[in-house]
């Protein structure tokens, strides 16, 4: 018996670091959203103006749909963070898509 009792103790041991390196990855995951979110943005807006050039706009409002979607996934993620580095939400939190421009 002695040996199921120090199992159940090492599992519980185990399922708790695990737990808890699975809220700091989510937390760092979060602060890197937050931190990087202009980057994000400025690298989406790219994307889908070149895209939106190759296709000649035949998408236009799929890409915008697309690039809200997921500026709004990067808000999200950036809520994740720990709110005590600076108390602000994440910056364009409202899921408001920067305008894109075609080249």
């Amino acid at each position: 018996m002695a040996n199921s009792e120090q199992f159940k103790k090492n599992a519980g041991d185990a399922a708790q670091q695990a737990k808890d390196a699975a809220q700091q990855a989510k937390e760092r995951a979060g602060q890197l959203a937050h931190d990087n979110r202009d980057k994000f943005a400025g690298a989406l807006g790219k994307l889908a103006s070149k895209i939106d050039e190759k296709t000649q706009g035949k998408y236009h409002d799929k890409l915008e749909k697309a690039q809200d979607a997921a500026l709004k996934g990067a808000d999200k993620l950036a809520e994740q963070r720990p709110h005590d580095t600076d108390g602000g939400e994440a910056p364009g939190s409202t899921g408001e898509v920067p305008p894109t421009d075609p080249q």
